[in-house]
């Protein structure tokens, strides 16, 4: 598991580090699931987890985890769940929302609903369009193979990890590469 980790991360330093034409992570803002204007900026010098999920069968077990792992350090992690609408059924949006803010009670940001995959005929969540965009994040292309990957930005906007669904349950996994954050 651990040479996994490393080739991960090396696969990932051997790409070019931001250059000028990327995007700026922390210029972005969209809405969130309640209709709320989420800025970026807000996230700046912050550890970054962002993790697109079904809408339409949201993983209770994954976004628990995640709040439990968010309310250790919410001065330091910050997390944004991103709904996408590629994976499954239609989703019911009002129900996905009560199931996600009043039952599962989360504390953490979750974003508008939009599609996670790289498609030329949808319209991309602009976060997930960032993440999966070399020429935006400036560092890597990534693909949306399923539902439920794991991303981690640095402190400063730089994109450095992404684990599959299998992975997102182990909190020390994610905790490891939080603090163990490229230097840039």
């Amino acid at each position: 598991m651990s040479k996994a980790i490393f080739l991960l991360l090396y696969i990932f330093l051997l790409h070019p580090l931001m250059p000028s034409s990327a995007v700026n992570i922390f210029d972005l803002q969209f809405k969130s699931i309640d209709n709320i204007l989420i800025n970026m900026s807000d996230y700046q010098n912050k550890h970054l987890v962002v993790v697109e999920f079904d809408a339409s069968n949201p993983d209770r077990d994954v976004l628990l985890s995640l709040d439990s792992l968010y309310k250790t350090d919410t001065e330091n992690i910050k997390i944004i769940a991103v709904p996408c609408l590629d994976f499954g059924y239609p989703a019911n949006i009002e129900n996905m929302r009560k199931l996600l803010l009043d039952t599962l009670n989360l504390s953490f940001s979750i974003t508008d609903t939009g599609f996670a995959k790289k498609k030329p005929t949808s319209n991309q969540h602009i976060l997930m369009k960032w993440i999966t965009t070399q020429s935006e994040n400036g560092h890597v292309d990534n693909d949306i193979t399923e539902a439920g990957q794991l991303f981690i930005i640095s402190k400063k906007g730089l994109l450095y990890a992404s684990l599959s669904r299998q992975n997102i349950f182990e909190k020390d996994l994610i905790q490891f590469l939080i603090n163990n954050e490229p230097a840039e």
